[in-house]
């Protein structure tokens, strides 16, 4: 029982003074921040997961199922990049849905130049507003994202 009441209290001790949002002031009331405007904004109320408006032409998020097309259309998302390697997005997007779908395929651990390159390219050329996404929306998606 004693190793528990150590393990407790390391992470009560270590965790003292941290808090989920970063506090850029000394004001300890101001508990909620909100995102400076030239960030990503993060489309609430969506059961798609990760999903940020980048721009008026550009989003990004995590994989998206079926369920989620009712979102992707009510955001007249146009065309969708996947950066997944072993998967394809025509199991969910049907062509009577209107949404053309591109595919650059990006392994997470060894992402290359002329694949970022690639994905820059159609974003560019891609019918708008486009969503681009990979398995989870972070390390793909992120740093393609972050090329731009």
């Amino acid at each position: 029982m004693t190793i528990y009441k150590i393990i407790i209290a390391f992470i009560v001790i270590s965790t003292m003074g941290m808090s989920v949002e970063p506090s850029y002031d000394n004001d300890i009331t101001n508990t909620i921040r909100t995102r400076p405007i030239a960030w990503a904004q993060p489309v609430l109320g969506s059961s798609l997961g990760n999903l940020y408006k980048i721009d008026d032409e550009l989003y990004r998020s995590k994989q998206p199922t079926s369920k989620d097309l009712g979102i992707i259309k009510k955001l007249g998302i146009k065309s969708i990049l996947s950066f997944r390697e072993y998967h394809d997005d025509s199991d969910i997007f049907k062509k009577e849905d209107n949404i053309t779908l591109y595919k650059v395929e990006i392994r997470t651990s060894k992402m290359s130049v002329d694949e970022i390159k690639q994905s820059l390219e159609i974003i560019k050329n891609a019918p708008k507003p486009i969503l681009i996404h990979c398995w989870h929306g972070s390390d793909r998606t992120g740093v393609v994202t972050a090329s731009i």
